[in-house]
């Protein structure tokens, strides 16, 4: 839980400071507040938290692992979750409540990720998202494409519907077990 703690330390410490990102929209920097990158740490801490058991013993287990493994990572997000939006409640309102739909999200493209290539693929398919909604995303996070959901605006109803979405979807997977190769 000490990856929790650092990412609300850090939404609330610094989560407004606008964080230069590359952008084709621009034809310049663009500048992202640091509150919807900061998540990025949970989804790559994740998977790796995932991966530390041995396939042999835990395919003869009797309790059901792939459902304990969608437990924890449902628990962990949803507290972290839930914590950035109370920082919102100490006046940063936009920086917590951004972080908090990032953690769902990312979260979500991980376990994804994790499901479709393993442990290593969960840690970086949130980061080239971040790169591709960066590069291509929109210059500003009013004018963001739909599908860049990461810099939407706080309020924007869709950007939450993605992000529980891809929540969802992950935690399917999750609990479906590894994809047979």
């Amino acid at each position: 839980m000490v990856i929790g703690g650092a990412i609300v330390a850090t939404v609330l410490a610094f989560g407004a400071l606008p964080f230069p990102v590359p952008s084709v929209a621009a034809f310049m920097r663009a500048a992202w507040p640091v509150a919807l990158l900061v998540p990025l740490a949970l989804a790559i801490v994740l998977p790796w938290a995932l991966a530390t058991w041995d396939p042999r013993v835990e395919s003869m287990a009797t309790r059901p692992i792939a459902l304990l493994d969608a437990a924890f990572v449902l628990t962990v997000t949803t507290m972290v979750a839930w914590a950035c939006v109370q920082v919102a409640t100490w006046g940063t309102r936009s920086s917590g409540i951004d972080a908090a739909r990032n953690a769902l999200g990312f979260v979500g493209l991980a376990l994804i990720g994790r499901w479709a290539g393993g442990r290593d693929v969960g840690s970086v398919l949130p980061v080239g998202y971040v790169v591709a909604a960066a590069f291509f995303g929109g210059a500003t996070r009013e004018d963001a494409a739909w599908w860049a959901w990461l810099a939407r605006p706080a309020g924007d109803r869709s950007s939450w519907e993605q992000a529980a979405v891809l929540l969802a979807i992950g935690i399917v997977l999750t609990i479906a077990g590894p994809r047979q190769r």
